[in-house]
């Protein structure tokens, strides 16, 4: 019978948590199945682009409460005691 990951392990290997032989049978699986491959460079793209996107909207997000006074880089309005 052919080894076949899940879902879940494909989602570990992708980030980096797979060792040993699980992520040997995992490579080996990829080196043999194409389309899986393929389907796993898209997943990783969108990890990239939505890693990029959360730094930007964080940057975004603490810049912009540093020119209004009163409010956090998370929203968070603070209030003064006067």
């Amino acid at each position: 019978m052919s080894y076949k990951p899940d879902e879940s392990a494909l989602m570990a290997y992708l980030y980096g948590e797979v060792e040993g032989q699980e992520k040997e049978r995992i490579e080996q699986y990829l080196l043999q199945n194409p389309e899986a491959r393929k389907d796993l460079e898209n997943l990783k793209s969108v990890r990239k682009i939505m890693t990029s996107w959360k730094t930007k909207k964080l940057l975004h997000r603490l810049f912009s409460s540093i020119r209004k006074p009163g409010t956090s880089p998370f929203g968070i309005h603070l209030i003064s005691k006067r």
